[in-house]
């Protein structure tokens, strides 16, 4: 984030963040999974509360700073690009003010 405000300060310099969100059960899991190889906080492996506020927190803590420093963002969730991914690329081509090519798809043609 610190790297975000530098940047938001340089004069001619115009940030859009594209904020992908992955989903709290998908959080839970790799994070519950992370946890039972450290051994060092095996004990929050079976606390899903606990799983969720860090992903609650994390993510509002984002979201203020985007807010806060008046930094333009788009969030959409990770399945959502993934499920229903010419819906999701439209939005973000709308937000980023750029047309929509069907290419954008197809990873053999990036540019």
């Amino acid at each position: 984030m610190r790297h975000l405000n530098r940047i938001k300060n340089i004069d001619q310099i115009s940030i859009q963040v594209i904020y992908i969100i992955k989903d709290v059960r998908a959080f839970s899991v790799s994070q519950i999974d992370s946890l039972k190889r450290s051994k060092i906080f095996r004990w929050l492996t079976d606390n899903k509360y606990a799983q969720f506020l860090k992903w609650y927190i994390s993510n509002k803590k984002l979201q203020l700073f985007f807010n806060n420093h008046s930094i333009d963002y788009f969030q959409i969730g990770y399945e959502e690009l993934c499920l229903n991914t010419t819906a999701a690329l439209k939005a973000i081509c709308k937000f980023l003010i750029i047309d929509y090519e069907p290419s954008m798809k197809l990873l053999n043609s990036t540019k």
